[in-house]
């Protein structure tokens, strides 16, 4: 598999397009999906042994999930902004069709608690109630369309912890349409035969941080895949 399409390359950091279906790192066990970079990974620096050079990933997507995916190319530079994932300096918004409404309305915010469910072989997350939250997202409503009861959503993840969009919207009854692992098996396969949907429909759209070595505003935006589009044309 070549490189995905790179949405933005300074020299120092660089932002990929991760199509779906493609793994942000090798798993043990998950051999058969392709990976973004080229080379051998280590896990302990996340690095990837590129033909090019190293190349250190400095966050991840789930393997269904598309959109901007950054990596630096010194271990330096990675480091800096790895320090701005927990500090909240780095803006990460997606865009997710969501199966029925959120309650709180127009915009809000999801506070929750999750842990990893111990003993499965695939990761897999819970909501724990009556405990500190340590998963926090804001939502903003784009669309609603009545005749689906879907949601057009766009999602700003404060924290990152594993499946968490996934997570915190299966919690409320709002799932991400096509999720197989928290969504609605029957709703997926209705949306499949109706609009053609493959996968789940999160999408990272965008990502925004001030540059570490100039201080300048970045923006790197992803468009919608064609498949993801393709639904929404049909939903108008």
């Amino acid at each position: 598999m070549s490189i995905p399409e790179i949405l933005y390359d300074d020299g120092g950091i660089i932002a990929i397009n991760k199509p779906s279906g493609v793994l942000s790192h090798p798993n043990p066990g998950r051999t058969r999906e392709p990976v973004v970079f080229h080379g051998g990974y280590d896990f302990d620096t996340r690095a990837f042994d590129a033909p090019g050079g190293k190349i250190f990933l400095l966050h991840r997507l789930d393997l269904e999930t598309s959109g901007v995916l950054l990596a630096a190319r010194d271990s330096e530079l990675a480091r800096r902004m790895r320090e701005m994932f927990p500090a909240k300096r780095i803006r990460k918004l997606y865009t997710a069709l969501l199966q029925g409404a959120p309650r709180e309305g127009k915009k809000g915010r999801w506070l929750d608690h999750l842990e990893k469910i111990p003993g499965r072989q695939r990761a897999t997350v819970q909501v724990v109630r009556n405990r500190k939250p340590n998963a926090e997202l804001l939502f903003q409503i784009v669309r609603i369309f009545p005749s689906t009861r879907l949601t057009l959503a766009e999602i700003e993840l404060i924290t990152g912890l594993t499946h968490q969009i996934r997570v915190q919207a299966a919690s409320r009854h709002r799932p991400i349409l096509g999720d197989s692992l928290y969504g609605s098996f029957k709703a997926n396969r209705e949306m499949k035969k109706r609009f053609g949907l493959d996968r789940m429909f999160l999408h990272a759209s965008r990502v925004e941080f001030r540059h570490p070595s100039t201080g300048k505003p970045t923006i790197i935006k992803a468009p919608l895949p064609e498949d993801l589009a393709e639904v929404l044309d049909k939903l108008r």
